[in-house]
């Protein structure tokens, strides 16, 4: 079978670097294509040599005559993103090239470029950088890597040079887990992705972004997200590498971007190409792909309001805001009797991811909270209060989080107090978690993304029976049921003011709240007498004990930490140690004085 029978009968495309060229098959072509054999011999050389851009193009007109394509990536990504800008009616789309590695070899742009288009190729390694002034003199070429600051970084260059990498933990990946080598580690400058779209992009992103940097691409994706003007088209390296060829698809990458807004066009097993939806969408070939309607959003931010007009706009302005675009707002008014209801509905008109819900379950915010999960149609549940801030990346963060770990039903993040700038960090780790849930909440509230699948698996629901601790009690049961995390970064502005559950119902709180601790005690099996469920609370609470209470106290966590080995419910040593602490507790040391005065003004505004 000659090439061109290949050609047509296999992939109908000519896959450069991939071909074996034999010397028989050398002059085969020269014969069909070429008229100077030693110029086809260079040509097939591109891996050692340099082809010049002259043959490249004879050879590629020589190959479409025939019905072939002449392709230097990996596994023809170039065609599909050249098909993919055909449909757009994009002749010469501009291009930036991260991690560009050769100017032909496994290049998604070389295609482009020798079709008349130019643009910027970033390549950290000095000795392939080279080869694109020479190859490729009329792009802009830059010799650095991209990181999350700029500087120096130590570049690491493996036996493969394609795996080079400036992420340590890659490359000892590479080593420990596919038997590759560490040849050479070089301090190499590196700029942001930011920095370099100002310096060589005048800004914005061009109309192709090629992203090949091993283990730093949600770098890219992050800046992708928060930038206004996108790249048209993304080629994207998803899957892990493995010598076995047993890698590990990136699904939580490919959700990042479908939530920038991308359609997943193609996938070549390495690599994926996205296209801007709504781009897409009003070409003929969009129009053509019935299997990619619009889905249903992937979050659903459930938002009670009860006479929230002071910070209602903050509050969804901050969600509506998102880097992440796939999500419906549901605004659940609780019976207000202030501006609030209007104000959503004014949302509701401008955008058409926000929807007004009544509270079709009892007043107050168990009920509130009920109808919007009952409304939801996301696969994941964000709660938002009507006077607190998300932090842009909040959703994104996330949703990535969620995909990378299915294993998770509930997710919270750390947050901030507006007024005191105080940072309350949760504990990250599932049994952290769980072993802070018997004294009190590891959550901030409207921080928590929840499983959908998981709540209706489970029948699970806020109970009205244990506001204002309805949520504290929500979390117990479900870490029962699922693995809990917390992603240690600021993701939420917390609001203090008088006219809050936490502040108007303190004393029906503490009640609840000290019900959900003891019932927690019960879940091990533990029957307690009155004066032993006192001593209890004042150990998971870290209350200062009596010298005549510690008998009494070690003998409690002796049977406590006994019926938690039976049950094998929690992690025993972080157990044990949660306890003896609380046996040699001290007096909290009080608060300070910003948090002091908050606090007192708050009670004289409510009093």
């Amino acid at each position: 079978m000659n090439l061109l029978d290949h050609c047509r009968q296999r992939l109908d495309a000519f896959i450069l670097h991939r071909v074996p060229f034999r010397p028989a098959l050398r002059r085969e072509l020269a014969r069909y294509f070429i008229t100077e054999e030693q110029a086809l011999v260079d040509l097939m050389d591109a891996g050692r040599q340099q082809p010049g851009s002259a043959h490249l193009r004879t050879f590629d007109a020589a190959l479409a005559l025939h019905g072939g394509q002449l392709s230097f990536s990996q596994t023809g990504e170039d065609l599909i993103v050249d098909y993919i800008f055909r449909a757009l009616g994009i002749a010469h789309p501009s291009y930036l090239d991260l991690g560009a590695f050769d100017p032909w070899s496994l290049s998604n742009t070389a295609r482009l470029h020798l079709r008349g288009s130019r643009g910027v190729n970033v390549e950290p390694n000095p000795a392939q950088f080279a080869r694109f002034v020479q190859s490729r003199p009329d792009d802009q070429n830059v010799n650095v890597g991209i990181a999350a600051a700029a500087g120096t970084l130590t570049y690491f260059e493996l036996d493969v040079p394609t795996l080079n990498t400036f992420s340590r933990a890659e490359a000892e990946r590479c080593v420990r887990e596919e038997g590759h080598r560490i040849l050479r580690e070089t301090p190499v400058p590196v700029l942001t992705l930011p920095e370099v779209l100002d310096s060589r992009c005048h800004g914005q992103f061009p109309d192709f972004l090629s992203v090949d940097i091993e283990g730093l691409d949600r770098l890219v994706v992050e800046v992708i997200a928060g930038h206004a003007v996108k790249p048209k088209v993304v080629c994207i390296e998803t899957l892990s590498y493995s010598r076995s060829g047993q890698g590990q698809k990136d699904e939580a990458l490919v959700e990042a971007l479908h939530a920038c807004g991308y359609l997943r066009f193609a996938d070549t097993h390495i690599n994926t190409i996205f296209v801007l939806e709504q781009l897409w969408r009003g070409t003929a070939g969009g129009t053509a792909c019935a299997d990619h309607d619009a889905q249903a959003p992937t979050v659903s931010v459930v938002l009670p309001v009860y006479n929230g007009e002071a910070y209602l706009r903050d509050a969804v302005d901050s969600i509506l805001t998102q880097t992440y675009r796939k999500l419906e707002l549901l605004l659940v008014d609780d019976f207000s009797t202030d501006s609030s209801r209007r104000i959503a509905e004014e949302y509701a008109q401008r955008d058409a991811r926000v929807r007004v819900l009544p509270n079709t379950r009892e007043k107050g915010l168990a009920g509130a909270v009920n109808s919007g999960l009952a409304a939801a149609t996301g696969k994941y549940i964000a709660r938002m209060d009507g006077d607190d801030l998300s932090a842009p990346q909040r959703l994104m963060k996330q949703v990535t989080f969620m995909e990378q770990h299915p294993e998770v039903g509930l997710c919270g993040t750390w947050f901030r107090f507006m007024h005191t700038q105080e940072v309350v960090q949760h504990p990250q780790a599932h049994d952290d978690i769980r072993i802070k849930l018997l004294g009190n909440t590891a959550f901030a509230h409207p921080s928590v993304m929840l499983r959908k699948s998981v709540l209706t698996q489970h029948d699970l629901h806020y109970d009205r029976a244990y506001e204002p601790a309805d949520d504290y009690h929500l979390w117990v049961r479900m870490a029962q049921l699922t693995r809990l995390a917390n992603i240690p970064e600021v993701l939420l502005e917390y609001r203090e003011h008088a006219g809050q559950t936490s502040h108007s119902s303190a004393q029906v709180q503490a009640t609840h709240t000290n019900s959900i601790r003891l019932m927690q005690a019960r879940a091990l099996g533990l029957a307690l007498t009155p004066a032993e469920e006192a001593l209890y609370l004042a150990l998971v609470t870290r209350a200062q004990l009596d010298p005549s209470q510690r008998p009494a106290a070690h003998q409690l966590v002796e049977r406590v930490l006994a019926a938690a080995r039976t049950q094998g419910a929690y992690a025993l040593p972080k157990l044990k140690a949660f306890f003896d602490q609380a046996l040699t507790a001290r007096p909290a040391p009080p608060p300070g004085p910003w948090r002091r005065l908050v606090t007192r003004l708050l009670q004289v505004l409510h009093g």
